[in-house]
């Protein structure tokens, strides 16, 4: 078992917000930059790093079981690879919309209320993070949750008869 100091552990939320925040300003400045008339995404190539350092600081923030980081980073990971392959950006410039489509189309796979449940707040809680930290200037998750997770009821049949 590892025990944090918890001087050590603000010294590193410190140094994950300044990072961040750095980082954002960087990325703000390069998102509107056209290429050949397409708008360039700066998180290309370092989205995954983000994902790391967000869940290191959530972890240490909220005292995370090992498994619900999984989680988390599983579900910003899927999310990166659907914008990458879909809009050919990352999900750190994603829109409203967007992660709407995208939660739209996992439920019609038929994913399981309670991962629908997790996606939801890792998407709020990282989105959240990006606006607190300055990579960000909105939380394009928070329509989300404020529309919240269908219930069993309003997904389709053959995704709720196994429940």
């Amino acid at each position: 078992m590892n025990i944090v100091n918890s001087s050590d552990s603000e010294a590193g939320l410190a140094t994950m917000h300044s990072i961040a925040s750095d980082a954002g300003a960087w990325a703000a400045s390069m998102a509107s930059t056209a290429v050949f008339g397409h708008t360039c995404d700066a998180w290309i190539g370092s989205s995954r790093d983000l994902i790391e350092r967000f869940v290191e600081v959530t972890c240490l923030q909220k005292s995370l079981s090992r498994s619900a980081r999984r989680g988390y980073r599983s579900d910003l990971v899927a999310l990166d690879n659907w914008m990458q392959r879909t809009r050919e950006r990352t999900l750190v410039g994603a829109r409203s919309s967007e992660l709407r489509t995208y939660v739209d189309e996992r439920t019609d796979v038929g994913i399981e209320l309670r991962l629908l449940r997790r996606l939801l707040t890792s998407l709020n809680h990282f989105y959240r993070h990006l606006h607190e930290t300055g990579c960000r200037d909105d939380n394009p998750a928070k329509r989300l949750q404020q529309q919240g997770a269908p219930s069993r009821r309003a997904m389709p049949k053959s995704h709720s008869a196994h429940r």
